[in-house]
């Protein structure tokens, strides 16, 4: 039986002229997926409109910011100034509106039996996404990609998972104040404690990708990243032990 794709994006899309033909060609026109969710803010929104509309199956959602960082919440000292920590929230909090927007959606279109796959917007992929995850079974784990493991966490700018799976995936923000009672917010280190606290198994592909910036400067090397290993080995020792299988996968096969 061919596979159905969702394809989500969530974000600024402060980018998305420098990304968009790179999301087209890799992801959106390679996948062909029945139907594409994007939630963002007003500020580039109508730049996101122009490139999304041309896809009839597409729901366009803008959301308001949140307005403040809450006080009562502790983060992380690696975490720069308030406005990147509110930059942080706004991004949790989208992704939550998200997973809303796919539940009602499932109410009157069965969508429950397809692969849900999550993009942020100011990315570019080097390979076309099928040839990465043709052989993945998404019935039991979430697939993240084999980098950005940082301080003992997990990568949050991807993932792959069935329907279930990747609601609960999305819905990290309404647990945030609970989990900030065992740590100080951080963005991968949350999401590891997230999958822990919620269950999910973790799964890993080699799926190397590069982060741009607003002015169009590439932020990553994507050679890096697209190597067999989980770099660096030193910071990444418990992605091996909690994806071992995956992990010896991408040994064998690059």
């Amino acid at each position: 039986m061919q596979k159905k794709y969702v394809l989500c994006f969530s974000g600024l899309g402060r980018s998305i002229n420098y990304t968009f033909n790179n999301l087209q060609k890799f992801l959106i026109d390679d996948l062909k997926p029945t139907q594409i969710f994007l939630v963002t803010e007003d500020k580039y929104s109508s730049e996101l409109k122009k490139v999304f509309n041309k896809y009839e199956n597409l729901t366009f959602k803008i959301v308001e910011n949140l307005g403040k960082v809450d006080s009562n919440l502790s983060f992380d000292s690696r975490w720069g100034p308030q406005h990147s920590k509110l930059n942080y929230l706004n991004f949790l909090y989208k992704r939550l509106v998200l997973s809303d927007l796919i539940k009602e959606y499932s109410k009157f279109e069965n969508i429950e039996d397809h692969i849900f796959i999550y993009s942020r917007l100011d990315v570019v992929y080097k390979y076309r996404l099928s040839s990465q995850i043709k052989h993945i079974n998404t019935n039991k784990k979430i697939y993240l990609p084999n980098f950005h493991h940082w301080l003992g966490g997990y990568n949050d700018r991807f993932a792959l998972a069935n329907y279930n799976n990747f609601i609960t995936y999305l819905e990290v923000y309404k647990y945030l104040k609970d989990y900030n009672k065992d740590l100080d917010l951080h963005s991968e280190i949350i999401t590891r404690h997230h999958f822990i606290k919620q269950n999910l198994k973790l799964g890993i592909i080699r799926l190397p990708f590069a982060r741009i910036r607003e002015n169009g400067e590439i932020f990553d090397n994507l050679d890096e990243f697209d190597t067999r290993l989980i770099n660096p080995l030193n910071q990444n020792k418990h992605i091996y032990l909690e994806s071992f299988i995956d992990s010896l996968r991408l040994l064998v096969n690059k």
